[in-house]
């Protein structure tokens, strides 16, 4: 009996001490507690960081200049030479307008010309017969006025009687009268024919009716200005186009970018020349090299605002609020690709950019994984 409680009283302290200690389980579990915490710390520490050094974003997306093809006259189509989606080259022709009307035109304007010089030349000689008359009329007048000289000084002698000066004082008069007449008809005819030459202004209105009707004919034939793709069309032999009205566009490629939409906070530190990466969906585990051209200054908010002045932003009504996004422009370095992969190269594609806005070996290697990482998912999706 004494054993007994001897054996109990020294159990006692035993199983104290048992249950101070921390279950195992526990242990375990809080370890792994600190760790999330510590990995979400450090997550959170470099998320804000890299948020500002070398900002990320999947809201890119490849541009290219989207050209409405505009006719400069009016017609019916004669022919069309493309369909949507097609790839053309520069010079290459999208549709043809019915000419005959342009033909008739340009023919008319030669006819113009031709009768334009046959009358500057009948007014050329109109103005040579009238110089003549002039100078007729004036030797007239000098022979008059000899004779009349001659007349007054027997007069003054007595030997004329003074009918026979007032006769020679009468005809000077009437010679000076055929001079004048004769000059006045000289200027008219000079201003019927205007400046000689090419300067000639009838000579000139009909050269310019020409051009312009060689001009319209031209622009019968409408030519891609630039390598690229057609983008919507609807058109086909004998439609109408009217001068001035959209028909079809056309995506050049001549030039091509991402506009990656960033936050504000993003834009603390990135500048123009800033290097950058751009992941691809069309080229999944490709990298395209870039370099940031431009960046937003300002936004729109999508509210009405009076012209030439920027709306306001509206006013956040909660303590969380999205943040405002602004675009950077990225022009792409090392675009030149084989002509059967660019087609892959789209309007409005989707990208992943980055922006190395610094020279940390860490973050920049970071962010370089992060993009390639990123880019090798694009496989799956």
């Amino acid at each position: 009996m004494q054993d007994n409680d001897t054996t109990d009283l020294e159990s006692e302290p035993h199983d104290e001490h048992q249950h101070s200690e921390t279950p195992e389980p526990a242990k375990k579990g809080h370890k792994t507690t600190l760790i999330v915490v510590v990995v979400t710390i450090v997550f959170m520490i470099y998320y804000l960081i890299s948020d500002r050094f070398t900002p990320y974003t999947t809201n890119a997306r490849v541009q290219a200049y989207e050209v409405p093809i505009v006719p400069d006259v009016s017609g019916y189509i004669d022919t069309v030479y493309v369909k949507k989606n097609q790839a053309v080259k520069a010079g290459d022709m999208f549709f043809k307008i019915e000419q005959r009307r342009f033909v008739y035109a340009v023919e008319e304007a030669k006819a113009q010309l031709a009768i334009a010089g046959q009358k500057i030349g009948s007014d050329t000689a109109v103005v040579a017969e009238a110089a003549a008359k002039v100078n007729e009329a004036q030797t007239m007048l000098d022979e008059a006025i000899t004779q009349a000289a001659r007349i007054y000084a027997l007069e003054k002698k007595g030997i004329y009687p003074k009918a026979e000066g007032d006769s020679a004082r009468a005809k000077v008069k009437a010679m000076r009268s055929q001079v004048k007449a004769a000059e006045s008809q000289l200027e008219r005819a000079r201003q019927d024919l205007g400046n000689e030459g090419q300067s000639n202004p009838r000579l000139r209105l009909a050269e310019t009716r020409l051009e312009q009707a060689l001009l319209d004919l031209s622009r019968t034939e409408l030519r891609s200005g630039s390598d690229g793709y057609i983008g919507s069309i609807k058109l086909d032999r004998g439609n109408y186009v009217t001068a001035g009205q959209p028909i079809m566009s056309f995506i050049s490629t001549t030039d091509l970018w991402v506009e990656a939409y960033m936050s504000e906070n993003n834009l603390g530190n990135i500048r123009e020349g800033n290097a950058a990466e751009i992941a691809l969906d069309a080229y999944p585990g490709r990298i395209f090299k870039g370099k940031v051209k431009s960046i937003a200054v300002a936004v729109s908010t999508g509210k009405p605002y009076t012209q030439g002045e920027l709306s306001a932003a509206p006013k956040s009504t909660g303590w969380l609020r999205s943040p405002q996004l602004f675009s950077v422009i990225i022009s792409l370095k090392d675009y030149q690709l084989p002509e059967d992969e660019l087609i892959n190269l789209r309007h409005n594609g989707q990208a992943d950019v980055v922006v190395y806005t610094g020279d940390s070996a860490i973050l920049n290697s970071l962010a370089h994984l992060w993009l390639r990482l990123m880019s090798m998912l694009s496989f799956a999706y």
